[in-house]
């Protein structure tokens, strides 16, 4: 069990992964992993973002020191960090596209509209948040399948 403010709730799975970056400050933000190193999931832009699966949300993170592991969890309930605009409760989310480095994979509500077709969601908001702020997720990420 973790010791960190972001003490996993239930979580259901969750695996070790190696650093491709600093991660000590992404603790709560989605990740994904770039080669066999593990980074924010942020890509390109708002949409190709919501097309990748990742692997999860960063549970404990770690710098990027030989040996060092991060651990992420891939389902059940985690704190995960809010993007721009914050979250409300009920809100369907996934991972931010952000430019800006700190940014990186933290997460925002995302509408039916929002998605297109093989798009991922990463789950409901439980708990709501401002931007930057710490909400309860239900982590269950799902491929978008639109008619």
């Amino acid at each position: 069990m973790s010791t960190n403010a972001y003490a996993d709730w239930g979580a259901e799975a969750y695996d070790a992964f190696y650093p491709g970056a600093d991660l000590t400050n992404y603790v709560g933000h989605a990740v994904w992993l770039v080669g066999v190193n593990l980074e924010p999931l942020s890509t390109t832009d708002q949409a190709t973002t919501q097309t990748i699966y990742g692997e999860g949300v960063l549970l404990e993170g770690a710098p990027v020191d030989p040996g060092a592991q991060c651990r992420v969890v891939q389902a059940g309930r985690v704190r995960a960090i809010a993007g721009t605009g914050g979250v409300s409760a009920g809100d369907t989310v996934a991972p931010e596209y952000s430019a800006t480095a700190a940014n990186r994979g933290r997460f925002i509500t995302r509408d039916t509209a929002d998605f297109t077709d093989g798009d991922f969601e990463w789950g409901t908001a439980i708990t709501a948040a401002a931007a930057g702020g710490e909400f309860l997720l239900e982590l269950r990420r799902r491929k978008v399948q639109l008619p």
